[in-house]
């Protein structure tokens, strides 16, 4: 079995390297992940001047000959006229990271998004009236001012307005992780992801810390309040418990217990939300179509997401952000040591 998975990676990979490098030119020109590199150089027999040099480029037309009349290597010389040496080959286009990508580039790219970022910029006043007119919000002025030194009027121009600087750019779009996510929706609509039902009420819950504990949200609410409201001992205490600084206890002007103590801000905070979450769903590195096993099928996957430039996390073994043959040697590790 191990030997049958080693000849399977083994012409895996090979397909893989041989994806641009054993293309001709027209099956490189017809695949979107490759660049046909024009490598020709035009050479002439004449231009060597021993047999063994000459002779090492017969297949070219050239040989060494005798001619009458020739001085130079006792009358011989190479003789067959110009030649070209096609060294053209194919390579593999290098995907640009989303930071060196165009607008354009950017918006076909699954794994990037552009970030607008405009700013208005004044017009530089010192600007001659071509670099004035060249930005677009910007307008030459001219007009006469007195010029008390010389006594007369002079032109005096400037450069006025305001003008657009795109600072726009490409970035990687990051991956939410699935305990950032809150709705429902979004949670659901990412494979690694589950929605986990609350079994919970958040209203029931009477402090900050059970809030929090429970996914719940703490809403933190008060308002102005006076110790003389509370007409009951356990009122008075229940005020005191909650922001007050109230004292049941004998009042000799209305001749009874009452609640004293002035106003105090009330703390009627509370408990409030779903305590339903997002959790990642637990999987085995390497387990690409989530079989709770690691085999041969899972390597054909990594294979695919290689050839079409995808990315899966599950697949990263090395968690490099970056799916190639180290994942997939990884893999064929785990398959070939039985580690699952």
């Amino acid at each position: 079995m191990s030997y049958k998975i080693f000849l399977l990676l083994f012409s895996l990979l090979s397909f893989m390297y041989s994806q641009c490098i054993d293309y001709s030119e027209l099956d490189c020109n017809n695949n979107e992940n490759c660049d046909w590199i024009e490598d020709i150089t035009t050479m002439n027999c004449s231009n060597f001047n021993g047999s063994s040099s000459c002779e090492s480029y017969s297949n070219y037309g050239c040989s060494w000959e005798f001619s009458w009349g020739g001085w130079q290597n006792y009358g011989s010389s190479c003789v067959g006229g110009s030649f070209q040496i096609d060294n053209s080959y194919c390579q593999e286009i290098e995907m640009p990271e989303c930071s060196e990508m165009m607008e354009s580039e950017c918006a076909s790219n699954s794994g990037c998004e552009w970030i607008e970022d405009i700013e208005l910029e004044n017009c530089y006043f010192a600007w001659s009236e071509s670099n004035c007119q060249a930005h677009d919000g910007c307008e030459w002025e001219c007009e006469m001012i007195w010029d008390s030194s010389l006594w007369q009027d002079v032109l005096v121009c400037d450069c006025e307005g305001q003008y657009q600087v795109d600072n726009g750019y490409c970035q990687e779009i990051s991956v939410q992780e699935c305990s950032e996510i809150e709705s429902e929706s979004d949670c659901n609509s990412s494979e690694q992801c589950n929605w986990v039902e609350g079994q919970v009420n958040c209203n029931n819950l009477e402090n900050e810390l059970q809030c929090s504990y429970n996914n719940c949200d703490w809403i933190e609410d008060y308002e102005w309040s006076a110790c003389s409201n509370y007409n009951s001992a356990s009122e008075c205490s229940w005020a005191n418990a909650n922001g007050g600084n109230c004292d049941w206890s004998w009042n000799s002007t209305q001749w009874q217990d009452t609640c004293s103590g002035g106003s105090f801000q009330l703390d009627t905070s509370y408990c409030f939300g779903d305590s339903s979450f997002c959790e990642e769903i637990n999987y085995f590195l390497g387990d690409i179509n989530n079989d709770s096993n690691i085999n041969i099928q899972d390597v054909i996957q990594v294979v695919n997401l290689i050839l079409n430039q995808e990315y899966n996390n599950i697949a990263d073994m090395n968690n490099d952000q970056i799916i190639n043959v180290i994942d997939v040697i990884q893999i064929i590790d785990i398959i070939l040591n039985g580690e699952i």
